[in-house]
């Protein structure tokens, strides 16, 4: 399922970006920084062959671990998935499986261990279980390190006092207390809510961690989000499941997003995930049903989408249609991949003409993010490895 891209919107964009890109304007962050970009390198190098992108690529890397060894407070006291130690460590991850880097500096990482516990109980004692910041971020990245590692350990251990503290009868669902959010909140997201939170349980699952513990967990909060799909739509909104339920008032939140942070799709991928993994054939059909009807949504009136940035923007869209195709081989979301890829073209020439990313150049809402959404649907095997800090 190659697609056509627009060479020429492509070339602009990677021009661009080599243009207008300055170190000094991004942090070390995975999600709108350095760290991420690492990764920009790495494929942008696979794609074109061109050793000054490998060189750029590890320029990076020498720049992370030089922060590191200073000892700066920046990685130190930040163990976040989306800005600190835990994506760093993804990405170092994902390197040695593109057989970029050499295996044994995954040992540095492990050393590390003592933090990653430290902040591990913080956020658990706290109840901060967000992707981005919180304890999901950390167990899916200590999860992914080798079997057998001190970090493999821990992510069972975090696992374990997390899961342990949940009622044998449910439903259930996670509360995640992240001070980003204005009022406390069942949040459903895939970004910050159940939906991310079972898909890093999931590949916990598969990676042997808490296996005993896990099948039973992510049957009781699935079984609650499928709650959530009998209860009455807001009338003006496209989507089946709510965003969000403020606790005070038990106010169902919905809107019409559909993109890779929030909306149906992330119900949809979670239900193709656990069937799969669980064997259980009426999730498969439920994850059938809802993304049909969900992929037929095509208007920006219906999904929201405006732009080609990935977070909730064409781009994301279209690669995580694609990820639903590969799990279920259903001509729907195939059809929906090339339809938002090739938006994804006219948004970006239309971001591009008028500036829209200005100075951001991250991989979740700036310009790499569409770029390696377009180069990936060029050639399929850079789907391999990166859609991973997406949980994809």
């Amino acid at each position: 399922m190659e697609a056509t891209v627009t060479d020429p919107v492509l070339t602009a964009a990677i021009v661009h970006f080599d243009d207008n890109f300055s170190d000094a304007s991004v942090n070390y962050g995975l999600y709108g920084g350095k760290t991420g970009l690492i990764l920009y390198y790495l494929y942008l190098f696979k794609y074109s062959g061109e050793q000054k992108h490998f060189d750029r690529m590890n320029d990076l890397i020498e720049e992370s671990f030089s922060i590191i060894n200073s000892h700066s407070n920046f990685f130190s006291s930040n163990s976040s998935f989306a800005e600190g130690l835990s994506g760093l460590g993804m990405v170092l991850i994902i390197l040695t499986e593109e057989d970029m880097i050499d295996p044994d500096i995954l040992e540095t990482v492990d050393e590390l261990c003592p933090v990653f516990e430290k902040m591990g109980d913080t956020w658990l004692e706290n109840n901060v279980l967000d992707l981005f910041y919180g304890l999901f971020g950390l167990l899916q990245f200590l999860g992914s390190m080798p079997a057998g590692s001190s970090a493999y350990r821990l992510a069972n251990k975090l696992t374990r006092k997390l899961l342990a503290a949940i009622p044998e009868e449910g439903p259930y669902y996670f509360l995640n207390d992240l001070p980003l959010f204005e009022e406390k909140q069942v949040n459903i997201s895939l970004s910050h809510g159940n939906c991310g939170f079972l898909l890093v349980l999931l590949n916990l699952y598969e990676r042997g961690i808490c296996n005993d513990l896990i099948p039973a967990v992510a049957d009781s909060v699935i079984n609650y989000l499928l709650l959530l799909g009998n209860g009455a739509n807001d009338s003006l909104s496209c989507s089946r499941y709510p965003y969000s339920i403020t606790t005070h008032n038990q106010k169902w939140n919905f809107g019409n997003r559909l993109a890779w942070c929030y909306g149906d799709l992330n119900i949809v991928h979670v239900l193709y995930r656990a069937g799969m993994l669980f064997e259980n054939k009426s999730y498969m059909t439920l994850a059938d049903n809802l993304g049909a009807v969900a992929s037929e949504r095509m208007t920006s009136e219906s999904t929201l989408v405006i732009n080609s940035h990935f977070c909730h923007g064409s781009s994301g869209l279209a690669t995580y249609y694609r990820i639903l195709y590969n799990l279920s081989g259903r001509s729907c979301y195939e059809k929906a991949f090339h339809y938002w890829n090739e938006k994804t073209v006219e948004y970006l020439n239309h971001d591009l003409l008028t500036n829209h990313f200005a100075n951001n150049y991250g991989i979740l809402e700036g310009l790499a993010g569409p770029i390696l959404s377009l180069l990936a649907s060029k050639d399929k095997s850079l789907y391999k490895n990166w859609n991973k800090i997406f949980l994809l």
